[in-house]
C-alpha cells in the first residue's frame, strides 16, 4: 500500500468515524454551491432580462463581471469539498454511474462558465456583429441554468445510486 492510498484510507476512516467533521464539510459543499448557483441563477435570471431590453449591456456587463468572482468562489468551495467527499467513499463513488455524471455536468459547467465570461468580455469590446454575441451570451446564459440544476439534482441522487 502506497502513502497516498494510507492517507486516504485514513481521511475516509476520519470522515466516516466522525459526524461532526461529515457534516461540516457536507454544509460547506452544500454552502458552496449555495453561493455559486445561487448567484449564477440570479444572474443569469438578470442577464436574459438585460437581453430583452434594447439598452447597452455595458452596466450589466460590469456586474456580471463581480458576481462571476463569487460564483467561482463558490464553485472552487464545492469542488474542494467534493474532493473530500470523494476521498472518503473512494470505491463507491467511483463504482456510481451518477458520479460520472455529475463530474462531466461540472465539467460543462464550468466550460460554460468560461464561455459565458468570453463572450461578456467581447461584448464589452463591441464587436463588429452585437446580435450574434447577445445570442451567445443568452445560450451561455440558458446553459448555465440547465447545468446549475442539473448538478444540484445529481448530487441529490448521489446518496441513492
Amino acid at each position: 500500500m502506497g502513502p497516498e492510498l494510507s492517507i486516504i484510507r485514513t481521511w475516509a476512516a476520519w470522515y466516516g468515524d466522525s459526524t461532526v467533521l461529515s457534516t461540516a464539510i457536507t454544509s460547506l459543499h452544500l454552502g458552496g454551491m449555495l453561493l455559486g448557483g445561487g448567484l449564477a441563477i440570479a444572474s443569469d435570471r438578470s442577464t436574459l432580462r438585460a437581453l430583452r431590453r434594447p439598452e447597452p449591456l455595458a452596466p450589466h456587463l460590469a456586474e456580471l463581471d463581480a458576481v462571476h468572482r463569487f460564483v467561482v468562489l463558490g464553485l472552487s468551495v464545492t469542488c474542494l469539498t467534493g474532493g473530500l467527499m470523494l476521498a472518503a467513499d473512494l470505491d463507491g463513488l467511483l463504482r456510481s454511474p451518477i458520479f460520472w455524471i455529475k463530474m462531466g455536468t461540472l465539467a460543462t459547467l464550468i466550460a460554460n462558465g468560461w464561455r459565458l465570461r468570453q463572450t461578456a468580455r467581447c461584448l464589452e469590446a463591441g464587436p463588429a456583429n452585437p446580435a450574434r454575441w447577445r445570442e451567445r451570451l443568452r445560450s451561455a446564459v440558458v446553459a448555465s441554468l440547465v447545468l446549475w440544476f442539473l448538478a444540484l439534482g445529481l448530487g441529490a441522487a448521489l446518496p441513492t445510486s
